[in-house]
Formats: structure tokens, sequence, C-alpha cells
């Protein structure tokens, strides 16, 4: 963790002070030197809105390596300038891809956790305010709470999907706690971050192990890329975890 940051927990109805705008003097600069994970539906989104197939997004703006420790895949922005590491999508004006920005960009100045009791029960989500030095929208005068923000930034959407995300690393340290292999790995590349090529294999009876469920809830349409994206991660599921995929209260 970054020393630089000071991360204040906060409740969901409690209310912060925080506004960006590009009269800031500090406009920009947190699209700068970024260490910044895609997550699946990020990708999904960024590309449709710049139209682009996933294999050409992929090749463009994403760099996968495998995270230390989940041992997963993980993408991240391809950084022209590796010195300045400056997000590929900012320019002077702002994000041009502000429609679409990753989950990540939206929520800040927030930062979200998702927390399973020991009990068990279904995970929660908890939040906190994160505070770096170069940021002044904290002194705007434009308050909110937590809901309001996350409901305002449409955030709605991108927690549902990383939320199976989150369950899916759960599930794989629970049950495989060391290395995958190449060919897992591969699987859960093409599920997280190939959606094209894996509708692609699905529709022609390609995509292997398949069982009878999943089949039927296979979407009807090669439309609707976030359809899509929840069966893949159903897919996946079974594919690394077998009969073993079920999670203690996670979502059917």
């Amino acid at each position: 963790m970054n020393e630089d940051h000071q991360f204040t927990p906060i409740a969901t109805d409690a209310t912060f002070q925080f506004h960006c705008h590009r009269s800031l003097a500090c406009f920009n600069s947190c699209c700068r030197d970024l260490n910044q994970a895609l997550t699946p539906y990020d990708i999904l989104r960024l590309r449709a809105h710049l139209k682009l197939l996933t294999t050409e997004f992929l090749k463009q703006y994403v760099t996968i390596y495998i995270g230390p420790e989940t041992n997963l895949p993980i993408a991240s922005f391809r950084f022209h300038d590796q010195r300045n590491r400056n997000c590929p999508f900012v320019t002077p004006e702002g994000c041009s891809v502000y429609p679409a920005r990753p989950a990540s960009c939206r929520i800040y100045p927030l930062a979200r956790a998702l927390v399973r009791s020991s009990s068990g029960g279904l995970p929660q989500a908890h939040y906190a305010i994160m505070r770096e030095p170069h940021c002044t929208g904290f002194g705007e005068k434009k308050s909110q709470t937590v809901n309001q923000w996350v409901r305002g930034q449409g955030l709605q959407a991108y927690h549902e999907m990383n939320d199976e995300i989150i369950e899916f690393i759960s599930l794989k340290n629970r049950l495989i706690p060391g290395p995958l292999s190449n060919g897992q790995l591969q699987l859960i590349r093409l599920a997280f971050y190939d959606l094209d090529k894996l509708k692609q294999l699905a529709v022609c009876a390609d995509l292997n192990p398949m069982t009878d469920s999943l089949n039927k809830l296979m979407p009807h349409s090669t439309d609707h890329d976030p359809v899509w994206l929840q069966w893949s991660l159903k897919w996946i599921r079974f594919a690394i975890f077998g009969e073993n995929a079920s999670h203690p209260n996670s979502r059917k």
C-alpha cells in the first residue's frame, strides 16, 4: 500500500465533501503514474465504446500478466511511455472515454472492499475515503453520501460484475491455493478478457468443458455482451472447479 494514501472508513449513508473538475490544479493527476488493474467488465465497456473487437482492444491497450498474489491473469493498461505511465485515454481536456471509464476511476476517491464474515452469509461491501496528497477535490464544497456517489457514477453494474470476480478469486484461494496449470490460465484468460473468442467457440460447440445446464443457460444471441460475460463467469467456475464450483451463500 502506498504510504501517501490515507484510508478512512465511511458508512454508505455518510456524507463526504468532494468534487473533481478541470479548474482544479490537480486535474488529470490521478490519470498519471498508474498501476491500474482492469476488470473483465471494464474491458467490455471500453472496447464497446471504442467499437473495437476484443482482440483489437487487447492488442492496442492491454497487458495481461499473472498476479503474484492471486496466481490469476490480471489485465492492465499498456503504457506507451513506461516512465510516466499515463493512462492511454487521458487528454488535456480530461478522459476521452469518460462514459466507459473503468470502475476504479468512477469510484475515486472512494475505495471498496467485499468482506465475508467468519460466520458465513452474503459478503458485505465496505467503503473508505482515500486521500492522496495531490488531490484538491476535497476542498470543494459539493457534498454527497456514499450511496449517492455510487449511483451518480453508474457503479451498480460494475459492482455486480466485479463481485463475481471476487467470488471466483475466493473460490480459487479456497480450492486451489497454489499456481494453476497453463491450460487453466488460458481458460481463465479466455473467460475474463476475450469474450468475442469465447462466444465464437460456444456458438460453434467447440468450448469445453460444457454441461447440459450451461448449454441451457447460454444466451441465444451473440449480442448483449454483459449477458455473455455473466455466462462466461458461470462457465469458468465449472471449468476450473468442476462440481466444487458452488460457494457458500453465493449467487445462483
